[in-house]
């Protein structure tokens, strides 16, 4: 099918209108590699098989587990090292160059892209580097199709993006650990994964870390349990948050292509209900201190002491505020929802507005430029709509008295439909297609309720928004 992507950043760099048819060896400092029994690699479960949700029930966010051959390599839409190299050099993608001399921890170094010259991927120096690109499904709408459809069974508000990095013979971003569940898909050459089969904290993890280098590098870890995988391609290698790895190349042309997950912290739900209550005018948010006996304490022996008395109203100020805003479910879910939609990355001018766009482009765009004109060619079933490449989205609806609120979250922003009742069954299936199907909205969802001005109204703002956009189908 043929589509002008309205997404993407406007600039002659990047790709601003995409066709969607379009080996750790150890020093005292350096990770540890064991040369284990073979219980101890039974201590992570080497399967195979396809790929499927149900090869996971077990391990999920508890085990690392190994899939090989869960691909074959007929995968048109993984992308190829060209193709990284070529959005690494865009002004709007998030590329970085990680360096190291193999066998010395103190010596990674980090680049921040873009990259208009990627020939350090081929020297044959002692320093080896890897390219990391954030975000490739944003620019290639095949890989992102792909991913919707094999992680399917993975909420698409817990999904982040598609991570592809590329690295020549003993390239590797060193010993880490990461905060999500991440499916490590090899695509090409071959690449040795060093594992540690127990989860670490996060204070264990800083106080072990390599000091002075721009990269976050675990150092010393001789007494965690870890073993040695080899992954070929279409092998996939689960790990869930915490547990720390070390990926180095063993071949060139190694590529791993990373779908990982995102997960909001209790650090973070704290930060924006905090943020929410100081916007808030309830009585509970707004309530302060009062001490309206302080002059009928007779034991008082030390005027300026915070006293214990004081500080526990201060606490339940503060409990009874929380409580008020997380016993508002309407604002509670507006809130969450936003939350865990928002863009991890800095995205400028993305997706992009169709009134940004410029004359020129729009008259390009033909009927896709136009949102009526759009929304009446998908009713007609001609072409479709689709989400915005690499756009987070969720669901949700509240129900108050004798009306039901149905919201729907999409990159940190909220859009509301009123019904009455309880059930609105039209609704909560468009929904449900624009965050879960490909292509999000198609004639057989629209055709039955685009006669309703609210879903009119909605689709329209989407499209006008660039958070879908419509095409031609195949």
């Amino acid at each position: 099918m043929f589509l002008f992507a309205l997404f993407a950043v406007y600039n002659s760099a990047a790709l601003a209108f995409t066709a969607r048819t379009p080996k750790w060896r150890g020093t005292s400092n350096a990770w540890p590699v064991r040369r284990l029994k073979a219980s101890q690699k039974d201590a992570i479960k080497i399967l195979s098989d396809d790929f499927s949700a149900s090869l996971f029930k077990e391990y999920w966010g508890q085990k690392p587990v190994l899939v090989r051959k869960a691909f074959s390599l007929q995968q048109d839409s993984w992308p190829a090292w060209e193709l990284i190299e070529e959005i690494a050099g865009y002004d709007n993608s998030e590329a970085r160059l990680i360096g190291h001399v193999p066998n010395d921890l103190s010596s990674f170094d980090l680049e921040i892209g873009p990259f208009r010259d990627l020939s350090c991927l081929k020297e044959r120096g002692s320093m080896k580097w890897t390219l990391v690109v954030n975000d490739v499904d944003r620019f290639q709408p095949d890989l992102a199709d792909w991913i919707d459809c094999t992680f399917d069974f993975i909420p698409r508000w817990r999904r982040d993006d598609a991570q592809v990095s590329l690295a020549q013979k003993d390239g590797g971003i060193g010993p880490h650990v990461d905060n999500y569940d991440v499916f490590l898909i090899q695509t090409s050459g071959k690449r040795e994964w060093c594992i540690g089969c127990d989860k670490i904290s996060v204070e264990d993890e800083f106080d072990n870390l390599v000091q002075e280098i721009p990269v976050r590098i675990l150092k010393n870890w001789e007494n965690i349990l870890s073993c040695s995988l080899i992954l070929e391609p279409g092998d996939v290698l689960y790990l869930p948050p915490r547990i720390p790895h070390c990926g180095t190349a063993l071949t060139d042309k190694c590529i791993t292509l990373s779908v990982g997950c995102r997960a909001p912290s209790a650090s973070e739900l704290t930060q924006r209900v905090a943020s929410e209550l100081s916007s808030r005018a309830t009585v509970a948010a707004t309530l302060r201190f009062k001490d309206d006996d302080l002059l009928q304490e007779s034991d008082a022996t030390t005027p300026a002491e915070l006293t214990l008395k004081e500080k526990e109203k201060m606490k339940d100020l503060i409990l009874n505020a929380v409580q008020e805003f997380l016993h508002d479910d309407a604002q509670y879910d507006k809130m969450v929802g936003q939350l865990v939609t928002e863009p991890k990355r800095s995205r400028d001018e993305y997706p992009v507005p169709l009134d940004e766009l410029d004359s020129e482009m729009i008259t390009e765009l033909g009927v896709w430029g136009i949102p009526k004109k759009a929304i009446e060619e998908v009713c007609g079933g001609s072409g479709s709509f689709y989400r915005a490449e690499g756009v987070s989205a969720t669901f949700s609806k509240v129900s108050e008295i004798e009306k039901t609120k149905h919201r729907l979250f999409m990159n940190g922003e909220m859009f509301e439909l009123e019904s009455i009742g309880e059930e609105d069954p039209a609704v909560h299936e468009l929904f449900s297609s624009i965050v879960s199907s490909t292509p999000a909205v198609s004639c057989n969802v629209l055709q039955p309720i685009c006669h309703d001005q609210r879903v009119y109204g909605l689709i329209e703002m989407l499209l006008q928004n660039g958070l879908l956009y419509g095409s031609e189908s195949d």
